[in-house]
């Protein structure tokens, strides 16, 4: 190895020492685990004759023919060794039913480890855990009703917000054995009623219920009660994985089950259009934004918070933008919005160049409050968010509606029309002026002046020219260190500038400011602002104000003059002195 290639090597890897080693220990702590909410689990297991049926076969993931019966039980194990879905918190119970009720009590109940996980699945894989009985009824009410007894066990048990999930899967309709005593229609009532109590209650219902279905079922059927009648009777959700994505029936089973869990930390649902479901910005008439104020409701028994909103213009669908538009109609039918022109006249905001058009919470976070917290005698709360658009300089005038989506910690789904009108504008070439002198001065400092520059441009919309008289008014500046002013009345000696813009002559219209700095003046950064006035009847809208930066250097004299004033003085001292001792000497 050369003299050189091993001198590279030796900074290479001191830059590596000096840059890893500072973070090392940040990274070697351990991180905070990500927050799991309680949950249960109560799965009823169809376990009836026809669910080992041969008519009924269907493809592995192998490809190999098997049962709905072992398409159902590998689900259960890939459901099981899924982590983000049971989670160490979660607390799970079997339960099959037939012609006889079977809780598999002797299951274990939660998956605090890897080990335990294991276990479990082992007792599903095992055909002596769980087997299907070949001439087996399906008694759906007793199932139902021992899931009840579970659910009540388990709530009692856990937090008051734990959503408890009761998931049937089966492959049939309620065919209950002879002599049975209980009937799918009196269950329901009563887990319905269990239901509203807890909703009374809590706001919210922490008991959910969907049913599976594991092959093409009847929505009725003379004679008896169908699966998607249960979920019905229930307030659940039928789950029909005929319909669900391509891939094995395990795979269909498995994708289902999670579905369930899609509200598991709660919903945030808008208001109807014409309630406060839209975002109505109007017309912008600050010259940078607009507020509107939007009502929303938070469905969950948790505190969820509200941390942020995005456009979701450029990616909607056809169907998304009539449904958007649609919104926007019918809520100015009813008066709750009024916009600027016919709707269907409206473009589409993803047209608006990117960057230009931005959105915020007004202010910041928002928490919404637990949903028990929002019930009232009324019915339904809203809680009001204000949101803000801002619109950049480059943002072309018109009107505008397209959609947003609301990023909370729990589920929001729903898409958040809104519409803006951006009138003709009056825009400058930049937010920021910038000016840097040098106070002038050998052997003291000297009065100097200078400029500031800009221009000022015209954003038309529907105008074919625009006249506007604009009122350039600077302001004091301070400066940075805060104890130093630079006087309004060395900007334009204290007086407004004002300019007629006419763009059927020039697009733009430079402006020149200039500046008077005194011999006096302290050296710093001064920092203030220009503001930009139309006349009150005006087409167009002015800009923001202009920040501007004044940077005045000291002169030669006042950067030597801390260490030359002592030095002369100094000498000054010195020759006095020699001075005196020549004329004493004299005498």
């Amino acid at each position: 190895m050369t003299y050189k290639k091993t001198r590279l090597y030796l900074i290479l890897g001191w830059l590596v020492c000096c840059l890893v080693l500072p973070v090392l220990p940040s990274l070697c702590q351990p991180q905070p685990a990500i927050e799991q909410r309680a949950s249960n689990f109560i799965f009823l297991i169809d376990v009836s004759g026809s669910i080992v049926s041969k008519k009924t076969m269907v493809n592995s993931t192998f490809g190999a023919q098997i049962t709905l019966f072992e398409a159902l039980r590998e689900a259960l194990k890939r459901i099981v060794m899924d982590e983000r879905l049971i989670t160490t918190n979660s607390r799970i119970s079997f339960i099959t039913f037939g012609t006889t009720i079977n809780d598999k009590a002797g299951w274990p109940e939660s998956l605090k480890n890897s080990e335990v996980r294991k276990d479990l699945i082992e007792k599903i894989s095992s055909s002596e855990e769980l087997q299907a009985d070949k001439h087996g009824d399906t008694y759906m009410a007793g199932a139902l009703d021992k899931a009840y007894e579970k659910a009540e066990l388990l709530s009692a048990s856990s937090e008051p917000c734990a959503t408890t999930f009761i998931i049937m899967l089966t492959d049939g309709w309620d065919e209950p054995p002879r002599g049975a005593t209980l009937n799918v229609q009196s269950v329901a009532r009563k887990i319905v009623n269990k239901q509203n109590e807890i909703r009374r209650r809590l706001g919210v219902n922490t008991w959910q219920v969907r049913v599976v279905g594991l092959q093409r079922l009847p929505e009725r059927k003379a004679g008896t009660t169908t699966a998607a009648e249960v979920a019905s009777l229930l307030g659940g959700e039928f789950l029909d994985i005929a319909k669900q994505s391509p891939g094995t029936v395990a795979d269909r089973i498995a994708e289902a089950i999670r579905k369930t869990v899609s509200d598991l930390q709660g919903r945030v649902v808008l208001a109807p259009p014409d309630n406060g479901g839209i975002a109505a910005f109007g017309t912008i008439e600050s010259g940078v934004e607009s507020t509107a104020s939007i009502r929303l409701n938070s469905r969950s028994c948790y505190a969820e918070t509200l941390t942020g909103i995005n456009d979701k213009s450029r990616s909607l669908t056809p169907g998304q933008v009539q449904q958007v538009r649609s919104s926007l109609s019918a809520a100015e039918k009813k008066g709750a919005i009024k916009t600027s022109g016919a709707l269907n006249k409206y473009d589409l905001a993803s047209i608006i160049p990117k960057g230009e058009l931005n959105f915020r919470l007004k202010d910041g976070n928002v928490l919404l409050a637990p949903r028990r917290e929002q019930v009232s005698k009324s019915g339904q709360v809203w809680q009001p968010v204000a949101v803000v658009a801002e619109v950049g300089i480059r943002c072309p005038p018109g009107n505008y509606l397209g959609a947003l989506a609301l990023n909370t910690t729990a589920t929001a789904d729903e898409l958040l029309p809104f519409f803006i009108s951006v009138p003709s504008r009056l825009v400058t070439d930049r937010q920021t002026i910038v000016c840097k002198i040098r106070k002038p001065g050998f052997f003291g400092a000297q009065s100097s002046n200078a400029e500031f520059k800009f221009q000022i441009n015209a954003q038309i919309s529907s105008e074919q020219q625009l006249k506007e008289q604009v009122t350039v008014d600077p302001s004091s500046a301070k400066s940075s260190k805060g104890n130093q002013v630079f006087q309004k009345t060395l900007i334009n000696g204290g007086r407004p500038i004002v300019v007629d813009i006419n763009t059927a002559k020039a697009e733009a219209l430079p402006i020149t400011v200039p500046l008077k700095i005194p011999a006096e003046q302290e050296p710093g950064m001064y920092q203030g602002v220009i503001k930009l006035e139309v006349a009150p009847t005006s087409k167009a809208i002015a800009p923001p104000d202009i920040h501007f930066t004044l940077d005045i250097l000291p002169s030669p004299w006042e950067e030597v003059a801390p260490v030359a004033i002592p030095i002369l003085a100094v000498f000054g001292v010195l020759l006095l002195l020699c001075v005196l001792i020549a004329v004493t000497m004299r005498r």
